[in-house]
């Protein structure tokens, strides 16, 4: 599991927030967080450590309704071998199957990494009221870059927020919660493939 800070260290953050408005508008809404905040987050970066312990991106999601009940997911698109199996839509299809609701509609996710474009359209076409990402992915590619521009994760020509602004929705989204958490997730996948390639080129020398 990650090694988490103290929740102190947390709780009342002041962190960046946009709202997202439907005439395509987005307003800045500086958003200071809760002990809920980090609680939540703190179980989706548990849910990207599981994943990496699985052979997965590290990526966890938690998903909140308005009583405070919780679901859990992280991604697992390598161990399934599911193309869409990431951690938003995993942990909405336990919600789903839960309560037999479709929409997320006025629901909170905390997840570890910014959605990308496939999640950010399922987010928003299930009209999900607030969410928070602890890194983005220029994030993870500073801390996980090769030395020839490579990171762990891709660069995308679209984003979330290219989603958003076209949206008929209001969503309010929150980043950099437990951001050192997250990254640190990466950085050890990163170092892992490091080795296992290093390895991989000492055992084929040895065939030689």
């Amino acid at each position: 599991m990650a090694d988490l800070p103290e929740m102190s260290y947390f709780v009342g953050e002041q962190l960046h927030g946009e709202v997202y408005l439907p005439d395509g508008q987005r307003i800045l809404a500086p958003y200071q967080t809760t002990a809920a905040d980090y609680e939540c987050m703190a179980i989706a970066v548990e849910e990207a450590s599981l994943a990496l312990e699985t052979g997965n991106m590290p990526v966890g999601a938690v998903l909140v309704n308005s009583k405070g009940d919780i679901w859990r997911g992280h991604a697992d698109e390598h161990s399934s071998h599911r193309l869409n199996g990431h951690a938003e839509r995993n942990v909405i299809e336990k919600y789903n199957l839960d309560t037999g609701i479709l929409s997320i509609q006025g629901l909170t996710m905390y997840t570890t990494l910014v959605p990308c474009v496939g999640c950010a359209h399922v987010l928003d076409q299930g009209e999900l009221s607030t969410m928070h990402f602890a890194a983005d992915r220029q994030d993870v590619k500073h801390v996980t870059d090769d030395g020839n521009g490579n990171g762990a994760v891709r660069e995308r020509a679209i984003n979330m927020p290219d989603i958003l602004v076209e949206s008929p929705r209001t969503m309010l989204v929150v980043s950099g919660l437990m951001k050192a958490s997250a990254l640190e997730l990466f950085k050890r996948r990163s170092e892992r493939k490091v080795a296992e390639q290093e390895a991989l080129r000492v055992e084929r020398r040895r065939s030689y």
